[in-house]
């Protein structure tokens, strides 16, 4: 009965240390089409209540020659909460141009912010944009960033 009682009493334990876990694995999300590579990620997918949330973003061109883009895209950082879907924070890059070169990247940091408890949707959004005949629109999937 007593060996009974220990591994409740243990299994109770290892669930109540495995919930109260900070998981360091960074959220890395990226979406490729064709040239393009639009990436948004942090250095982990879990935070503290009060720590400093930082998020990385950027477009990549990864063809050969220099493009001209007919009109500048606008893409932007979003930040959704989980549960009523309502826009905690929207962030446009600010280093757009309408000219790229291989391997150039517009980028947009988010750095020294935080959030309150809970659950949000993290991704990035570009608008439609045009080079030559083809139009390119990318948006990453959304990914759960939690805040404990």
């Amino acid at each position: 009965m007593k060996k009974v009682y220990f591994i409740l009493i243990s299994l109770i334990l290892m669930l109540i240390g495995c919930s109260t876990n900070i998981s360091t694995d960074p959220i890395i999300e990226e979406k490729q089409s064709d040239d393009f590579k639009l990436v948004i990620n942090t250095d982990k997918g879990v935070y503290k209540t009060g720590e400093t949330i930082e998020i990385e973003s950027y477009l990549e061109y990864l063809g050969e020659e220099e493009i001209q883009l007919n009109q500048e895209p606008i893409i932007t950082i979003i930040i959704r909460n989980k549960e009523n879907g309502s826009i905690i924070k929207q962030v446009d890059f600010d280093n757009v141009k309408t000219t790229m070169e291989k391997g150039e990247k517009f980028s947009q940091n988010l750095v020294d912010f935080n959030l309150e408890k809970g659950e949000y949707e993290l991704f990035v959004q570009m608008s439609p944009t045009t080079v030559g005949r083809t139009t390119y629109s990318l948006n990453t999937i959304p990914r759960i960033l939690k805040v404990k």
